[in-house]
């Protein structure tokens, strides 16, 4: 017959209260005015000025090509997105770096993002407009 073991006497058996934490006094959270937390952290990871959103869709071509969009990359985004726009761009295709980006330039918005590799034998449909930025250098 299986026995059960008591510890040890003198040991005091625990109880449930042990194990409850009581509240911390003054944590309180911090109101976001309403804001969605990926704007929230876009804005604290982009540089200042520059307005650059990506898509769901996009966040997951640039993460799963490797495409990296440092500082650099974002403002020239920042600033192809401006061009198209002074030219009544909507849906532009920017071409940067050995990179392609199709951005909703109303929104400025990335849609899709993709690298030297996708681009051979590619069709770009739909776009209104074609940014060519000047390799930095």
């Amino acid at each position: 017959m299986n026995s059960i073991q008591l510890p040890p006497a003198g040991l005091p058996t625990p109880a449930i209260t042990d194990f409850l934490q009581p509240p911390v006094v003054g944590m309180r959270p911090t109101a976001n005015q309403g804001r969605a937390f990926g704007d929230i952290l876009r804005e604290k990871m982009a540089p200042p000025g520059v307005d650059v959103k990506l898509s769901a869709h996009a966040r997951q071509r640039v993460e799963s090509r490797g495409i990296e969009l440092d500082d650099q990359t974002l403002t020239q985004l920042d600033q192809a997105i401006d061009l198209a726009k002074e030219k009544g761009g909507h849906l532009s295709l920017i071409l940067m770096d050995r990179k392609a980006f199709v951005v909703n330039v109303d929104k400025r918005t990335v849609v899709t993002a993709m690298d030297q590799s996708q681009l051979q034998n590619n069709v770009f449909t739909q776009i209104d407009s074609t940014v060519v930025m000047p390799t930095p250098g």
